[in-house]
């Protein structure tokens, strides 16, 4: 049985149309995926430069954190020193203090 000559023609421009739309289908595959991979990388620099500006800026804190540190313990032992030193140039006044805030403090706490 064989077909008519204008179907054969149809059959064969589809099947043209398909190959082109299937070529077609490949090339924007490529392009997309290329994209892609483009963006990705661009992704990647730019988590790496953030992460890099995070690893600076904490280190800064972190020397921040340990000058203050350096203050405050260097404040403490500053103030342990002028009061060992008012503590033994008055005992008395240092003794009549230390009660007093005893005293102050056990009134507040037993005030539940």
């Amino acid at each position: 049985m064989s077909k008519p000559e204008n179907e054969i023609e149809i059959l064969q421009a589809l099947q043209r149309e398909a190959e082109e739309l299937r070529a077609k289908r490949r090339q924007v595959s490529q392009e997309v995926g290329a994209q892609v991979q483009h963006k990705s990388s661009q992704l990647r620099e730019s988590a790496g430069h953030l992460l890099d500006e995070a690893i600076e800026t904490g280190k800064e804190l972190e020397h921040d954190a340990d000058q203050a540190l350096h203050n405050l313990a260097a404040r403490i032992e500053t103030a342990t020193a002028e009061l060992e030193d008012v503590t033994r140039k008055r005992p008395i006044a240092a003794l009549l203090t230390a009660a007093t805030i005893g005293i102050v403090i056990g009134q507040i706490l037993s005030r539940k």
